[in-house]
């Protein structure tokens, strides 16, 4: 590779913190914000050395995740808004379970999320990429040959 065709540093080096970010933060951010602001909590009042600092993170955290969960409410409220009236036919119960699966949201994202981005990260980070990649035969709909 000829030295004209690097990117120049800087540019290079705030592009990689970018990615570096945005590619940790998707994997990680729920798992911190749910347990990650107790720790230092929990270690500093073990080891006698809390300070205002530690002693202040759960209460910040608290508001990290009521910030969240107003999030979350706005989106049950446009969910609400964006359904269709209930058909005559489909019984009120099915109503309430789709509304308390938003009560899983949160485990959700965590599984789903979370888990499924830090073992792709894992993988990547261990140098075992996946070797081959099968393209499926794409058709028209009904249309068969």
């Amino acid at each position: 590779m000829s030295r004209s065709s690097r990117t120049p540093f800087w540019p290079g080096v705030l592009r990689f913190f970018s990615l570096l970010e945005g590619h940790v933060t998707l994997a990680s951010i729920s798992i911190i914000i749910a347990i990650g602001g107790w720790i230092p909590f929990v270690v500093a009042t073990q080891t006698g050395q809390a300070t205002s600092v530690v002693e202040g993170m759960p209460m910040t955290v608290g508001i990290i995740q009521q910030i969240g969960m107003i999030g979350l409410i706005v989106s049950v409220v446009v969910f609400n808004a964006l359904l269709p009236p209930r058909p005559v036919h489909v019984p009120r119960e099915r109503c309430v379970t789709m509304w308390l699966q938003w009560l899983l949201y949160p485990l959700t994202l965590l599984v789903f999320n979370s888990s499924t981005a830090l073992y792709s990260q894992w993988w990547l980070l261990t140098g075992r990429y996946r070797e081959r990649f099968d393209v499926t035969e794409k058709r028209a709909g009904g249309a068969s040959r």
